[in-house]
């Protein structure tokens, strides 16, 4: 057995202990608390107290050691319903056998083509020598993309709602999570325009699958058209048109922000980096994107080197929260059922005991092998255990290609890194401004 240990809690103020600056920056308070009591400690938000642990032999113990005694509690639920991002135990595993086929090499290399479109059409309507935020751009291929293969039929003119319902619901449900009540809908504007946005979102997503219904019609391609297919071979499942929306709404979600997110950072980055970009670029400038298999991008190492860093620095699944089912011992620690656990790639990843110079862009330190290799769970943004990110693959995939094409038409020229801020992911205070200059 372990030798016991304690960790030192942070209070705040009497009664609603660290509530204001826990609303007002959760990041910013998490990470100097991290510096100040160090990789693992307690902190009282309201009524609640999270035990927020980085280091990466604890973080192993939740995610996948005793994972099952670790559950998902989320008020994102309300978005999500009981699709595999939100579902426990026996109801996720059959939801997970379903879906995880869905995101396998035939279907992801079935996707490349319309990665390949999505992102063209982008670029080639973007201006060289003007600033522009970047992650403006990278969502609306990413929103393209996910839309074409995740839903199968043609939303672009609905970008734009799309989006603002998206970021709406997310804005609600961060900032409501640790509220000691709230107001009713009848009085609180947020909460009648995050229903009304909801209410959009299913419309969409119905219609979708009833469109598809119909073999006829059917994409192919579409991860409707597949949840459908499969729901009509598997019967014993029970996967009605409820959690076929479920899921669907959960990949949406997960899909086009998270990647444009990422290569939102890593765009700025690179300004910030010429001598990166440049290294980059000479990687990348003659890979052929017009004509290209998965196996072609395992030779880019650079390529993969840099978007880990990134992703080092700036995971776009910064932290989430798990419950524990019952009393666990945790190196020593002692955890009591019913406590909330706090788990953070950012702030693992950012660890100076976990890293060598953490804060720094190092993309060599993923060639030469850094001691994130030497610890699991030391770099996990796509989380892990068995319930890593279902659609990893596909992310990374679709984040090299977007990546080369745009690089082999633009320089990201320097400009001035964006400020962290999280909501239920790592999005920037003042936007992703940068200047693109035409290569050619």
């Amino acid at each position: 057995m372990s030798e016991q240990r304690t960790i030192p809690t942070s209070l705040g103020l009497p009664i609603i202990g660290n509530f204001l600056k826990y609303q007002k920056d959760r990041l910013a308070l998490l990470t100097s608390l991290q510096g100040e009591l160090g990789d693992s400690f307690k902190i009282k938000i309201g009524p609640k107290i999270l035990t927020v642990l980085s280091t990466p032999e604890d973080v192993k113990h939740v995610m996948r050691l005793n994972m099952k005694n670790y559950y998902k509690r989320t008020n994102f639920d309300q978005l999500f319903g009981k699709g595999v991002f939100t579902t426990n135990n026996e109801e996720w595993k059959v939801q997970r056998k379903m879906v995880q086929p869905l995101f396998g090499p035939r279907y992801i290399e079935s996707c490349v083509p319309i990665i390949v479109e999505k992102t063209q059409n982008e670029i080639t309507k973007t201006s060289s020598n003007k600033e522009i935020d970047v992650y403006d751009l990278y969502a609306k291929i990413t929103f393209e993309i996910i839309i074409a293969t995740i839903i199968g039929i043609d939303l672009s003119e609905e970008f734009e709602k799309l989006n603002y319902s998206l970021n709406t619901i997310s804005d609600y449900l961060t900032k409501t999570n640790y509220l000691p009540f709230q107001l009713p809908e009848a009085v609180n504007s947020k909460k009648k325009e995050y229903a009304k946005c909801t209410e959009y979102l299913n419309k969409v997503i119905y219609k979708s699958i009833e469109v598809q219904k119909s073999k006829e019609r059917r994409k192919n391609f579409s991860m409707i058209s597949l949840m459908l297919q499969a729901q009509e071979e598997c019967e014993d499942m029970k996967f009605d048109d409820q959690r076929v929306r479920d899921n669907i709404i959960s990949l949406m979600f997960a899909g086009f922000e998270t990647s444009a997110l990422t290569l939102a950072w890593l765009s700025c980055l690179l300004g910030e980096h010429q001598e990166v970009q440049e290294k980059l670029y000479e990687e990348i400038k003659d890979f052929d994107v017009t004509d290209v298999k998965i196996k072609d991008l395992d030779k880019l190492p650079y390529l993969d080197a840099v978007i880990n860093e990134t992703m080092r620095l700036y995971p776009a699944g910064w932290a989430w929260t798990r419950v524990a089912a019952e009393n666990d011992e945790i190196n020593g620690l002692k955890i009591e059922a019913g406590e909330i656990v706090l788990v953070s790639p950012y702030l693992t990843q950012r660890s100076p005991e976990v890293w060598n110079n953490p804060n720094s862009f190092n993309p060599d330190r993923f060639i030469e092998s850094d001691n994130h290799i030497k610890r699991q769970f030391s770099f996990f943004p796509f989380g892990g255990g068995p319930r890593i990110c279902v659609g990893k693959q596909f992310g990374q995939i679709e984040i090299k290609l977007i990546l080369i094409h745009t690089l082999q038409q633009f320089k990201f020229l320097k400009g001035n890194m964006p400020t962290p801020y999280p909501m239920a992911t790592l999005q920037s205070k003042e936007g992703f401004h940068l200047k693109l200059k035409a290569r050619r």
